[in-house]
């Protein structure tokens, strides 16, 4: 296990994994170390969909698709605008006339390959949007296997 981690010695290796182990990220249970979910801010996603994001999509998609799934956890039908997403991915909507199509393609693009579920609606004449669904699953997964 030390020479597959890139680690001197094994004597090394048990230090780090005691840590590990009083730290909690690690349980040891007879023949086996098991990595417990301990926080909810983490997003579990199978390895298939994180090639197919890292293939696929740009960085600013990914930050929305983060960002959706952590507020979807804590809150089903999330409202949220063009603006907030803007905020939250570091892009600036004030003198940047692709800024809106972005994020629209952005939302577009996560909901056709299947990530993010949504609907438009209008608040007064102000656009916003309600996430109906977050998946860690993509729509091309079964063509993967």
């Amino acid at each position: 296990m030390a020479e597959k981690i890139g680690v001197k010695s094994t004597k090394t290796l048990r230090s780090h994994l005691q840590y590990l182990i009083n730290a909690g990220y690690v349980e040891e249970k007879e023949t086996v170390y098991i990595l417990p979910n301990i926080e909810d801010i983490y997003l579990l996603l199978p390895l298939e969909t994180i090639v197919f994001i890292n293939d696929t999509i740009k960085e600013s998609v990914i930050k929305v698709y983060i960002y959706l799934g952590q507020r979807y956890k804590f809150k089903k039908d999330y409202v949220f605008t063009q603006e907030e997403i803007a905020q939250h991915i570091g892009l600036k909507l004030a003198g940047n006339p692709r800024g809106r199509q972005m994020i629209h393609n952005a939302l577009d693009v996560l909901q056709d390959v299947g990530l993010i579920s949504f609907e438009n609606f209008f608040d007064g004449k102000s656009p916003r949007y309600r996430l109906t669904g977050w998946s860690n699953v993509h729509k091309a997964t079964d063509m993967v296997r």
